[in-house]
């Protein structure tokens, strides 16, 4: 136990010293405060939404039975497509997957236009499983904060959060995230 709280406390270090670099010291308690009230929490995921993949067949409930859950939600506001950043993400996964069967990756996507969406799926040629949350049922539930990076959490097999962020572009969190992930 000792050792998952100094990882977490290492974790939330390097997330909140990569934040203050970009926005000064004045947000560092923010980031602080709204770290600790994530880590932990139990996310409740909706399951009974479309769920849509390139080349594969949709039925993929085994995605909410894995060890680990990487957690990536997307709204609606602004653009989709910057914000979403498949190729990246694409990426991350390859080299999580050959390292790691037991960890899977739950893209929902609120979104306005989901034509888009799939033809944006196609041109980036992602094909892991999307969740159409229409309804937003996933922030709904979990009451999601503002901020982007808080859209993105490493889930352990409860459910509760064990890293925040966005592993795509940074390098340190990705670590993390593999880090935790191949405990």
């Amino acid at each position: 136990m000792k050792k998952t709280t100094l990882f977490l406390l290492a974790a939330l270090i390097v997330f909140i010293s990569c934040e203050t670099r970009r926005n000064g010291d004045k947000d560092k308690d923010k980031l602080k405060q709204a770290l600790s009230m994530w880590i932990g929490k139990e996310i409740f995921l909706p399951k009974d939404l479309e769920i849509k993949a390139r080349e594969k067949d949709t039925i993929c409930n085994d995605i909410f039975s894995k060890k680990f859950k990487v957690l990536i939600y997307v709204d609606s506001i602004g653009c989709t497509a910057c914000k979403f950043k498949l190729f990246e993400w694409g990426e991350i996964i390859k080299k999580v997957l050959k390292n790691n069967s037991n960890v899977s990756f739950l893209f929902y996507v609120h979104s306005n236009d989901y034509v888009k969406l799939e033809e944006f799926t196609q041109i980036n040629k992602f094909i892991y499983p999307i969740i159409y949350d229409k309804a937003d049922k996933l922030n709904r539930l979990n009451h999601l904060p503002d901020n982007l990076r808080f859209h993105t959490f490493l889930l352990n097999q409860n459910n509760k959060i064990v890293l925040v962020g966005n592993p795509v572009g940074n390098p340190k969190l990705l670590d993390l995230y593999l880090q935790q992930i191949s405990k």
